[in-house]
């Protein structure tokens, strides 16, 4: 498949990953969030400096448009810009969540 087709195939919740990826490496667009400035305080993924800034005022935040590349191998998720290589390809493929093996080049 081509780039401007996995694209939709993101934006409508889908897992893929391109076919020179190793296994372990998917592809998803995360659901956009909003966490209010109450959730702060229990997130783990903020530095405490940045929490008490944000908490000083009162502020949450909001997280959209973000394509996330997630390691099974060492459960990682790293946020993914696509680049001309991987928007000109045509290897994309949509993954199957229940026939997809993510270990099967390490097995």
């Amino acid at each position: 498949m081509k780039f401007g087709e996995i694209l939709s195939k993101l934006q409508e919740g889908k897992v893929v990953r391109r076919k020179v990826f190793q296994s372990n490496l998917v592809i998803f667009m995360q659901i956009p969030a909003m966490i209010s400035g109450d959730g702060i305080p229990a997130m783990r993924s903020i530095p405490d400096d940045m929490k008490a800034l944000m908490c000083s005022y009162g502020v949450g935040i909001i997280y959209h448009d973000q394509f996330i590349m997630y390691d099974f191998s060492d459960r990682t998720c790293t946020y993914y810009p696509f680049d001309g290589e991987d928007i000109n390809a045509d290897d994309w493929e949509v993954v199957d969540p229940l026939t997809y093996d993510p270990y099967g080049d390490f097995r």
